[in-house]
């Protein structure tokens, strides 16, 4: 009866599969093997607005998992971590105003992040170093639409569908 809102997101963790969904203002954490048996961890989401579509997760330099939340207006992060023998869900960083963000991509220790953009202010990809949520970079005006998909990533670019037609690829360091 958690109303979820974004689509399961399946990580490995301790030799088995945890299963993260949102839904109802916080972040759930199930035993894949033991749906019924209900959550094994939450968190309640800062800010009131979720309505998060999909989760993203990644696994740091030190082998910590994390999972991001994108609301209405920031991403937050979660570190996935044991605490006296349990899975427990520990709040990392909130980033700076995004606005609709789209789901977040990791790509070697970076974040990137888009907001969807308006008729008045187009889409902005944002780079953040993923452990802290410091902003490394932005395009600023560099794109002239709104996004209303996805981002991706590969042969050293994130890509970014515009709503006019237009693909951006912005380069990073691999």
């Amino acid at each position: 009866k958690a109303d979820f809102s974004s689509s399961p997101l399946v990580f490995q963790w301790k030799n088995s599969d945890a299963v993260a969904v949102a839904g109802n203002g916080k972040l759930f954490v199930f035993d894949g093997a033991r749906l019924q048996a209900g959550p094994i961890a939450t968190a309640p989401l800062p800010g009131t607005k979720y309505e998060t579509r999909a989760l993203a997760a990644w696994l740091d330099g030190q082998g910590t998992r994390w999972i991001a939340v994108p609301s209405s207006r920031a991403i937050s992060a979660f570190k996935v971590v044991e605490q006296d023998g349990k899975v427990a869900l520990q709040p990392g960083w909130t980033s700076r105003i995004i606005t609709s963000p789209l789901t977040p991509l990791v790509v070697n220790g970076v974040l990137f992040a888009a907001s969807s953009g308006t008729r008045a202010i187009p889409a902005t990809l944002y780079a953040m170093d993923a452990a802290t949520g410091k902003d490394l970079w932005n395009s600023a005006r560099t794109m002239t639409t709104t996004v209303r998909s996805g981002l991706s990533a590969g042969s050293g670019n994130v890509y970014v569908p515009g709503a006019d037609g237009t693909l951006y690829a912005f380069g990073f360091a691999i």
